[in-house]
């Protein structure tokens, strides 16, 4: 068995199903004493389908560990219960948090006592037999912004690039002065105008340490220019 579902697309369509029970879910079961509906119900979220039907299956369950106790519990973990202190799992749910009680963990599952239909339920911690931790897929990559590249092709030519502490004990930030503008730069961009020499190896646009008032002429310009200021 392999789990394509990352934790966060199990909780949210594990919460889809609340108030639903094995006959109003999307692919229903039928009613059975060979079965534990709670394990059915976990393992349906997990997997799709309903590959496990015995809640001690979980302890030997693929694409994932089982640990014994509660020790250490992570959201959406599934919890075996031991109603009768007997070493056999007795109920499934997925572990939500913890409970401003110490005593107590809040879930979700099916086939409560309470109740047949998916809900949110309180138990008390003294009867975790022990927790099975899937094996998450992996979250897709996030696209990151594209960086704007750095030109030498600008409207003004550089007269110098001034360092300055931010305020006292800050970081130092680098104004990159021209006729009618300033603009803050970032670490990446410092770097590239300190670095450009002319003919001679000599840089092109001096580094001239500042002050804090240095900081508040670039302010100033934010003000009165459209460029504007870019902060790191």
């Amino acid at each position: 068995m392999t789990i394509t579902r990352t934790r966060a697309s199990a909780a949210t369509y594990a919460l889809s199903l609340i108030g639903k029970s094995r006959d109003r879910l999307p692919v229903p079961w039928t009613d059975s004493a060979a079965i534990d509906d709670c394990a059915r119900f976990c393992s349906h979220v997990l997997w799709g389908g309903f590959p496990i039907s015995w809640v001690d299956n979980f302890k030997t369950a693929g694409d994932g560990s089982y640990a014994a106790g509660s020790g250490d519990l992570q959201p959406w973990d599934v919890l075996l219960f031991d109603w009768e202190h007997n070493g056999v799992g007795n109920h499934v749910e997925f572990f939500v948090s913890h409970d401003a009680d110490p005593r107590y963990v809040r879930t979700f599952g099916a086939n409560g006592s309470d109740t047949k239909a998916a809900a949110y339920r309180r138990r008390p911690v003294s009867y975790i037999l022990g927790r099975f931790r899937p094996r998450w897929a992996a979250d897709p990559a996030p696209d990151l912004p594209q960086k704007t590249p750095i030109t030498t092709n600008r409207r003004h030519p550089v007269e110098h690039i001034i360092q300055a502490p931010y305020r006292k004990g800050g970081p130092k930030y680098s104004v990159l002065i021209e006729p009618g503008t300033a603009t803050l730069l970032d670490t990446e961009r410092f770097n590239y105008w300190r670095g450009l020499k002319d003919g001679n190896g000599q840089p092109l646009y001096p580094v001239v340490q500042g002050n804090e008032r240095s900081l508040a002429l670039a302010i100033e310009h934010r003000k009165r220019v459209t460029n504007g200021i870019k902060l790191r």
